[in-house]
């Protein structure tokens, strides 16, 4: 599939945002990292899924008195996705945190399952997609959301 197929698959049938993101992925500054390689659009969030004991009561017969040991438990885990929507491609990585080493290392797996193409990734501000230690792989270009935006 062509750029210029991908990107007419996305634009949006309204028009209503197709001249702004048409003016930001048709950028000079993109065409200039391309280097002739197709352009695939992806979108990148995390979610945190975790574990929290939560000790409750219990019924036992009269007289006896059950000893329920309460050990608070908190364990987290967290889920790095992108996806192109075009064509379903998702990237997923589990892994312990949410920070910059983190957020590195999913960037460098989605450069390298995609080394083919020049990605346009779009991701909001949190402080890891922002940070000064980010290294942003030389096929992958960062595009940020504007903060409360619907798009």
């Amino acid at each position: 599939m062509s750029t210029q197929e991908y990107y007419e698959k996305i634009a949006n049938p309204s028009g209503r945002i197709q001249k702004k993101f048409s003016e930001m992925i048709w950028a000079e500054e993109i065409r200039g990292l391309t280097k002739d390689r197709s352009i695939r659009i992806m979108f990148q969030d995390e979610a945190r899924f975790s574990r929290i004991s939560d000790p409750r009561r219990c019924w036992a017969p009269y007289p006896a008195r059950p000893v329920v040991h309460a050990a608070i438990v908190q364990e987290f885990t967290y889920t790095y996705a992108a996806v192109s929507h075009v064509d379903g491609v998702l990237d997923s990585l589990i892994l312990p945190a949410v920070n910059t080493d983190m957020m590195n290392l999913f960037l460098e797996e989605v450069a390298i399952r995609h080394s083919e193409d020049f990605i346009v990734m779009l991701m909001d501000k949190a402080g890891w997609h922002t940070a000064k230690d980010l290294h942003i792989p030389e096929n992958m270009y960062i595009l940020h959301l504007p903060p409360y935006s619907d798009v």
